[in-house]
Formats: structure tokens, C-alpha cells, sequence
């Protein structure tokens, strides 16, 4: 069975692995063993309720084959974004250039470097097994998190961001690094793009911020190369920056002041309401034809199945036909994966209204 759960330490190498085989950038999540450590149980006191971290949690779910105990993905929400240091961005902003004598009148876009979102929620550190990058793992892993929300909606602030990894080129000038990185942020560090990737997954944004010039950028001064990225997810991330947009976030006019990947925004009372989350009481059934090694046809629709309980959350795919009144049927071993009992409370979504039901593994 697999399962969206809390990190543990003993997931850190699986993580470590998934790191390694990302084909786009994870600057969240750094490859430094000893951060990445510390960034886990940062998670798990969070996970715990620690009072030293109130106001400031650091979640990272993880996606999790349980039969062979092995890391599948991972996935990260902070109550504040933040909540440590300020959270930097540029905004792209537009300034008129103007005379009237010369019967001029031009707009200019221009970078401000702000750091209007500190106070947010952000989504970060998602992270998926290139073979499951196109099934409804997607759908479960990133959609857990919003889950979650919805059992604590009070600990999260009212809207939402999360940044998308921006361009990297393979080919002309600059290959395997950020035009936008090359063109601008080379300028005041003498450090290469991977580099700086993980001094932002490590110490954070704020050594940029501290570096970078504070006055505004003017987008026609900029490279061509630099310009013609701002704004673009890497290839690999913008299967979930659709993902994203489909659960209700939408272009904001920040982006990363690392290499540019557009950052999405939402309220997060939008969000939440939109999982349509149903609660009903459990009851176990064995009965129902479930596909297996591709043979036989799978009964029901397709749901993500939690458990609703904050400190060992799970969540997973599971089959149902949904039933009448405030009980719900569900497998023996859905329920087990969850942790639910009889007359436990289940609390589902469904994956996407009107879709076909499909082979669970």
C-alpha cells in the first residue's frame, strides 16, 4: 500500500536518493546531509506540536510504499513563510516613463526585490519517483497537504504561495544553470548556479537578499536570455504548476529572485473548501472486485482517504462506491493503512469529479 505519512529520520536517505535522480531543482530541500537531518526533525517536532516551533511548523509528508518500505516522494508546508527570516522575491512592477513636451509616454517593467510575502503559507519541497509522475500519486502527495489544512485550518494564514522551480538551460551559454542567475546574480556573487541553490536550501534566501542590489532591476537592461525566462517553470516543474492552478492557485506578479520560476498564490480558505473533504463513519467490508495485476475491472470511484489525526496523518488512494447516510464502507486494508477502526471517523476527497475508477497498487 502507499501511503502519504509524517517524515521520519530513518526516511532520510530515500530522500536523499530522490534528490539526486530530481531532474529540476529542489533548492527547499538541500542535498547537505547534515541540514537535511536537521530540516526532518524540524518536521517531526512539528508533526509533534513542539510549543518552541508554534507559528513557525515546518511539515514534510512523504509518499511511501509501505510493502517495500521504500520513499516515493515528498512534499513540504510551512504555516509561515517567513517565519525565520524575511522571504524575498521580486515583484514585477511596471513604471511609466514619461514627457509630455516630447510627447513621450513609455512603460517600463522593472524587478523590485520585496519581501511582501513573509506572511504567507508556502508549499515547498515537492519531490515525486520519475515513474509516478504521471498517475494520481501526483494528485494525492501534493493534494495532502491542503488535506491536512483542512483539520487545522487556524494554524495557517489566510493565503497561500508556493514558488515553481524556474528555467535551466541544457545547451548555449550556459548550460545546466539559470540564464536568469547568470545574467543577474553572478554579478554580485562569484559562485556558480548549483552552488547557490544550496546555500538557498541551507541558509535560506536572505545572504541573496543581503547581496543583491536593492534598487530596482529594469527589465530592458537585462540580457535577453534573462529576460525571456522570468516567470517560466523548468520543463520538469510544470506538470505540478498545472496541478497547482487546478486546485485554485493562480500567477501572482512575484518570482523567485534565484532564477525567476513564477510563484503562485491563492487564499487559503479557497483552497480548503475546494478538497470538498465529506466525514463519515467507518465500516469494513471485504467485499467488492478490486483490479489486480491488471486483470479484472476495479469497483467504484476514486477517492484520497485520511485519517484526520495531526500528529500521525495519512492519507491514500482508495476505491469506494460512496454510501447514503453517515456510514462509509471501505477494505479492511484501506482502513489499516489509514490506522481507522470500526466507527472511526474517515474523512475523504474525491480525486477528480467524473473520473473513471482506476488500477490501485
Amino acid at each position: 500500500m502507499i501511503i502519504v505519512r509524517p517524515v521520519q529520520a530513518g526516511d532520510q536517505p530515500g530522500i536523499e536518493k530522490l534528490i539526486f535522480e530530481s531532474e529540476a531543482p529542489i533548492s527547499s530541500l538541500p542535498t547537505d546531509r547534515e541540514w537535511l537531518g536537521r530540516r526532518i526533525e524540524q518536521s517531526v517536532q512539528s508533526f509533534r506540536h513542539d510549543a518552541e516551533l508554534k507559528g513557525s511548523e515546518r511539515f514534510i509528508f512523504v509518499l511511501y510504499d509501505e510493502e517495500h518500505r521504500e520513499v516515493l516522494g515528498t512534499a513540504g508546508l510551512s504555516t509561515v513563510a517567513g517565519a525565520e527570516v524575511p522571504f524575498y522575491n521580486y515583484r514585477l512592477d511596471e513604471i511609466i516613463h514619461a514627457s509630455k513636451a516630447h510627447g513621450v509616454y513609455n512603460p517600463v517593467q522593472i524587478l523590485s526585490l520585496a519581501h511582501d510575502l513573509s506572511n504567507a503559507t508556502l508549499l515547498s519541497s515537492f519531490t515525486l519517483a520519475n515513474r509516478l509522475k504521471a498517475t494520481e500519486y501526483r494528485d494525492l502527495l501534493s493534494r495532502a497537504r491542503l488535506l491536512y489544512m483542512h483539520h487545522c485550518r487556524e494554524r495557517f494564514q489566510r493565503r497561500c504561495i508556493v514558488e515553481i522551480q524556474g528555467v535551466a538551460v541544457d545547451h548555449g551559454r550556459y548550460p545546466g544553470t539559470s540564464p536568469f542567475w547568470e545574467n543577474v546574480g553572478r554579478h554580485f556573487f562569484d559562485i556558480d548556479f548549483m552552488e547557490a541553490d544550496q546555500h538557498v536550501a541551507t541558509l535560506g534566501k536572505t545572504f541573496i537578499a543581503e547581496l543583491m542590489p536593492a534598487t530596482p532591476l529594469y527589465l530592458p537592461l537585462l540580457h535577453e536570455e534573462a529576460r525571456a525566462v522570468i516567470g517560466l517553470p523548468h520543463e520538469q516543474a510544470a506538470p505540478n504548476m498545472r496541478f497547482l492552478q487546478s486546485q485554485g492557485f493562480e500567477l501572482s506578479q512575484y518570482v523567485d529572485i534565484f532564477d525567476a520560476g513564477p510563484v503562485l498564490e491563492a487564499p487559503t480558505e479557497r483552497l480548503v473548501k475546494g478538497q470538498q473533504v465529506v466525514a463519515k463513519q467507518v465500516r469494513l467490508s471485504s467485499g467488492g472486485k478490486y483490479a489486480s495485476g491488471g486483470q479484472g475491472a476495479a469497483m467504484g470511484a476514486a477517492y484520497i482517504g485520511m485519517n484526520g489525526d495531526l500528529t500521525d496523518f495519512r492519507a491514500t488512494l482508495i476505491q469506494m462506491t460512496e454510501g447514503l447516510g453517515d456510514v462509509q464502507r471501505i477494505r479492511k486494508q484501506d482502513a489499516d493503512a489509514l490506522r481507522l477502526a470500526e466507527n472511526d471517523t474517515l474523512f475523504y476527497s474525491r480525486i477528480r469529479p467524473g473520473q473513471a475508477a482506476y488500477e490501485l497498487s
